[in-house]
């Protein structure tokens, strides 16, 4: 389970590095283009001060407003994404279902909650409306601990080697 979490952990801080990095790319393509543009039309703006009467149209007009007009504003640029931890639910929901399916275990802690779909006797999703997480992870924690509390224990190694995995965030100066 320590190991799975570390590899989970790992995969999420990789997938998040790949994102990131076709954001910075995405804003570095939006950055050249713009500053192409603007090389444009400078060079149109000066090629064009040579044609006899465009000079006194680009007279006419403030060369804000041109620039406005052909290039356009610069480009703003979006953020990093953060890595998100998340939760061993539904690793919690996958175990549990495979052990009630085997009979192990006392199902009481999740029929307690309503937890059980009654009409297939399997643990209902963890993302049906009618599920309360808190409940879930109280029928969990009660349910692996009368098994065994070395399962609630493997699955809380997991879940600290996924969060010693992530990258931390960078300290806040001052603090």
């Amino acid at each position: 389970m320590e190991s799975a979490g570390t590899q989970r952990g790992v995969i999420e801080a990789a997938a998040n590095v790949a994102a990131n990095d076709a954001i910075g790319d995405a804003n570095a393509a939006a950055q050249n283009a713009f500053e192409n543009r603007k090389q444009w039309f400078q060079l149109a703006e000066s090629l064009g001060a040579n044609v006899p009467g465009v000079q006194q149209i680009l007279d006419g007009v403030s060369d804000d407003a041109l620039q406005d007009m052909f290039v356009g504003d610069a480009p703003k640029p979006n953020a990093p994404t953060p890595v998100t931890m998340g939760t061993s639910d539904a690793l919690q929901h996958s175990i549990a279902q495979e052990l009630l399916n085997n009979h192990i275990g006392d199902a009481s802690a999740f029929e307690k909650y309503g937890l059980i779909d009654p009409a297939t006797g399997q643990l209902k999703p963890l993302d049906a409306p009618e599920v309360n997480s808190t409940h879930f992870s109280s029928a969990f924690t009660n349910y692996f601990e009368g098994i065994d509390p070395s399962v609630k224990f493997g699955i809380e190694d997991y879940e600290d080697r996924y969060r010693d995995a992530l990258p931390k965030p960078p300290a806040e100066p001052g603090k």
